[in-house]
């Protein structure tokens, strides 16, 4: 709609994640090498969270998209209800092992040896479940019985487990205690700072043009940046609207005025806009308010006086005696 009209090869702040405009700020670094780091080194469990809309799913799927695939079989649970029954039913799958087994106990034993004949290829596994923190704690304790799996030096499965804040003290319960020592590390999103929130914005906005031309003014990204406090997903959704709203009026540079109202339209609390006839209307008063002052005063004074009391003013401004 508005890609032609801007000069975009592509949507800049599209809310699907895409590891294309991933923007690596410290703690997505961080993030992004602890499961790197997690799956190369096997190190077992690796905890990642982050507020919602500050990029988690987008690491997962940089991960995803980099891996060695030669090397990398990933188990990827995207829905967090589901039992631990399901969860090795998912693992048997995609370790291709075909089984009539009908109890846990002998689908575990299953999904074991199949990690044992991928590690002696030199094949890692790893699986990954995001909203974890959705994940009910009984499955989480059971989860356990994967982590054990092990040869005397290596993990067998590393299992990443990405979720919000709320994951963090799920994991401090005492029932999770066992489950929490297996952890090898932990990585937080961080909600990103004002100056790296304007460089998130000129970041996707550059990979989206050809050549690069202005199309927000930086009073604009700043007040997208003070409303996002710092989500990326909230400054794609007001950057997105802006660029609508934009094309709908046609302005070819957004200004801050224009992302204010897409904040206000977002938010539910529309601005009141001042037409032109507005405007003529308010000067057209204060020019018959200041008439009316002097009218006043002159009436009061009257009007010798009052230019005379004017001519010492601009006298004395002036210098003159």
């Amino acid at each position: 709609m508005y890609l032609n009209y801007y000069r975009l090869v592509c949507e800049p702040f599209d809310i699907t994640p895409d590891p294309a405009f991933l923007y690596l700020s410290p703690s997505h670094k961080e993030a992004l090498g602890s499961i790197i780091c997690g799956e190369q080194m096997r190190k077992g469990v690796i905890v990642v969270t982050g507020e919602v809309g500050t990029g988690k799913t987008t690491i997962i799927r940089t991960f995803l998209r980099h891996m060695n695939r030669s090397r990398t079989r990933v188990i990827y649970i995207l829905n967090p209800f589901v039992t631990f029954e399901e969860i090795l039913d998912e693992c048997l799958s995609v370790l291709e092992v075909e089984t009539s087994t009908q109890t846990v106990n002998e689908k575990l034993r299953g999904v074991s040896n199949a990690l044992i004949q991928h590690y002696s290829a030199g094949q890692n596994v790893v699986l990954i479940i995001d909203e974890a923190q959705a994940m009910s704690v009984e499955t989480l304790k059971q989860i356990r019985m994967l982590s054990n799996l092990e040869t005397t030096k290596d993990k067998l499965l590393q299992i990443v487990l990405v979720g919000q804040p709320e994951l963090n003290q799920i994991l401090e319960l005492d029932d999770m205690k066992p489950f929490k020592q297996r952890i090898a590390a932990r990585a937080t999103l961080s909600p990103l700072t004002f100056k790296e929130s304007l460089e998130y914005l000129q970041h996707r906005l550059s990979l989206s043009q050809a050549p690069p031309a202005p199309i927000f003014r930086k009073s604009a990204l700043k007040r997208i940046a003070r409303y996002a406090q710092g989500v990326p997903r909230v400054m794609n959704v007001i950057g997105h609207q802006a660029l609508v709203a934009g094309f709908g009026s046609q302005e070819k540079i957004i200004g801050a005025d224009l992302v204010a109202d897409v904040i206000a339209d977002y938010t539910g609390h529309p601005r009141k806009r001042r037409s032109a006839s507005n405007w003529a209307m308010a000067i057209w008063c204060l020019f018959l308010t200041a008439a009316l002052i002097l009218f006043v005063v002159v009436s009061q004074v009257g009007l010798s006086s009052l230019l005379t009391t004017v001519k010492s003013w601009s006298h004395h401004l002036i210098g003159n005696p």
